[in-house]
C-alpha cells in the first residue's frame, strides 16, 4: 500500500495492490486544490506499478473528490482539471487507472465525457453500461464512485458490499493496451 504520511488532507486516499503480481516503480501525493472550508483541502496519492512476470507498468491514482455545499462551488471542476493533468502525465509510463469518489450522481455527470481531454480518462459506466450488482455505489443508493482509465479496455465491471461502509467496492477486469 502507498498514501502520503503528510499532510493530513493527503492520507485518506491510499492505493493497495497485489504484491505478489505487482512491484512498486514509484509513487507520489499530488495536490488537487485548497479552500478554507471544511473539506476543501483535496490530494490524490498514485503509484506506479510494473508486473512481476512481464514486466508491464501501470499507474494508479486513488482520488476523493470535495462534496458540494456551502463554499465549494467550482471545486470539482477544478478536481478534474487536476485529475486530467496527473493522468496525462502518468499515461506516459502506461496505462492509467483511476479509482474516486468524485461525490456527484452519474445521472449528472455527462461532464465527465468532456473533463479530460489531455488524458482521455473514461468511465468504466459509460464503456460497459451498468455493472454486475447494480448501480448504486453510495451515498444513500445513488453511483457517486467510479473507475477511470486511459489506455486499457475494460472488460467488465462489479459492484460489491463492503462491511462497515456506506459506499460499495467497484472491481473492474481490464485488458491492458
Amino acid at each position: 500500500a502507498y498514501r502520503a504520511e503528510a499532510p493530513r488532507d493527503a492520507r485518506e486516499t491510499p492505493v493497495l495492490w497485489r504484491t505478489d503480481r505487482w512491484e512498486r516503480v514509484d509513487a507520489d501525493t499530488f495536490f488537487m486544490h485548497a479552500r478554507r472550508v471544511k473539506w476543501g483541502t483535496r490530494y490524490v496519492n498514485w503509484v506506479t506499478l510494473q508486473e512481476i512476470g512481464t514486466g508491464a507498468r501501470i499507474s494508479v491514482i486513488s482520488a476523493h473528490a470535495s462534496p458540494g455545499g456551502a463554499g465549494r462551488d467550482g471545486l470539482l471542476e477544478v478536481f478534474l482539471d487536476r485529475l486530467d493533468v496527473l493522468a496525462a502525465e502518468l499515461h506516459d509510463r502506461g496505462p492509467v487507472f483511476v479509482g474516486s469518489d468524485l461525490n456527484t450522481f452519474y445521472e449528472r455527470s455527462p461532464f465527465l465525457r468532456t473533463s479530460f481531454p489531455r488524458s482521455g480518462l473514461v468511465s468504466t459506466f459509460d464503456l460497459l453500461g451498468e455493472p454486475q450488482g447494480g448501480w448504486a455505489t453510495g451515498d444513500g443508493g445513488r453511483t457517486i464512485d467510479y473507475v477511470l482509465t486511459t489506455g486499457a479496455l475494460p472488460q467488465r465491471h462489479t459492484v460489491t458490499p463492503l462491511a462497515g461502509s456506506d459506499h460499495r467496492m467497484i472491481s473492474v477486469t481490464v485488458e491492458v493496451l
